[in-house]
C-alpha cells in the first residue's frame, strides 16, 4: 500500500520504503544495491520485467546503444554498416550464422567511377563455382525484358555509364538444410535526374549449409568507389 503524502506532515524513511519495494518489484524492477539503496550507474537498472511489462512508450526520440530483440523475432537488427573512404576491390562480411539469423538484407548505395559496364555480385560462403541461377525482369525506357541464366554469384547490381550510383536490395534467406533463395532489386544508372533502368531479380543458390560469410565483389575491378555505403541487416 502506498503512504500518501499530506501537508505539514512528517514522512520518516521507513514509512516509504513500501513505496519503493512495490515499484521495485513490480511496476518499475530497480536492482538494489548490498546495502540498501538505489545508487547513480549506468546500465545497470530495468524499466519493466518480463513479469510486469510496460504498455505503450511514447516518445520522439529513442537512443539504443545495443540490439532491440523481440518476441516475434520480426526487427531487423543492424549486423555491419561500411562506407567507404577509399576504393575498395570486395567488401566482407564473416563471422555470420544463417541458422541463428535466418534472414539478411544487403542494402547498398554503390557508387561507380570506371568502365562503363561494370557488375557488382555476392558471393556466399565464398562460393564462386556456377552454382547460382537467376531471373530477372529490367525496365529500361518503355522496353521490358526477361532473362534467365545461371551464374557463379549472385547480382546485386550493375553500372552502364562511367560514373553513376547503383541503388541495391538483397533479402538473402539463409537457414542451413534448404536451398538458399534471394530476391534482389536494383536500380542501374542512377546521375542526376535520370535512371537509365530497374531491375528485379528471383535468385538462388544450391549450397545448403548455413551462410557464414557474404563476400561483395566487382568485375572488372574497378572497385566500389569512394562514398558507397552497404549495410547488413539480420533478423531471426
Amino acid at each position: 500500500m502506498f503512504k500518501v503524502f499530506q501537508t505539514n506532515t512528517t514522512a520518516y524513511a521507513n514509512e516509504l520504503m513500501d513505496d519503493f519495494y512495490y515499484l521495485g518489484a513490480d511496476r518499475m524492477p530497480l536492482t538494489q544495491t548490498a546495502a540498501g539503496s538505489l545508487t547513480a550507474v549506468d546500465a545497470t537498472y530495468d524499466l519493466g520485467s518480463s513479469t510486469y511489462r510496460w504498455d505503450d512508450v511514447y516518445a520522439d526520440n529513442l537512443y539504443i546503444t545495443n540490439d532491440i530483440s523481440s518476441n516475434s523475432q520480426t526487427l531487423w537488427v543492424l549486423e555491419s554498416e561500411v562506407t567507404l573512404s577509399a576504393t575498395a576491390s570486395a567488401i566482407n562480411f564473416v563471422s555470420l550464422d544463417g541458422d541463428t539469423d535466418s534472414v539478411y538484407k544487403i542494402i547498398a548505395r554503390i557508387e561507380h567511377v570506371g568502365s562503363a559496364t561494370t557488375f557488382y555480385f555476392a558471393y556466399l560462403n565464398q562460393d564462386s563455382a556456377s552454382n547460382y541461377g537467376n531471373q530477372y525482369m529490367q525496365g529500361q525506357g518503355a522496353v521490358a525484358t526477361a532473362v534467365r541464366g545461371s551464374t557463379s554469384a549472385v547480382s546485386i547490381g550493375e553500372s552502364t555509364q562511367t560514373q553513376c550510383s547503383v541503388y541495391s536490395e538483397t533479402i538473402i534467406y539463409g537457414q542451413s538444410g534448404f536451398n538458399k533463395v534471394i530476391k534482389t532489386t536494383v536500380g542501374i544508372g542512377m546521375e542526376s535526374s535520370t535512371v537509365d533502368s530497374i531491375r528485379n531479380y528471383a535468385q538462388s543458390w544450391s549450397g545448403t549449409g548455413t551462410i557464414t560469410s557474404i563476400k561483395l565483389s566487382v568485375f572488372p575491378l574497378s572497385g566500389y568507389a569512394v562514398g558507397t555505403n552497404v549495410q547488413l541487416w539480420k533478423r531471426g
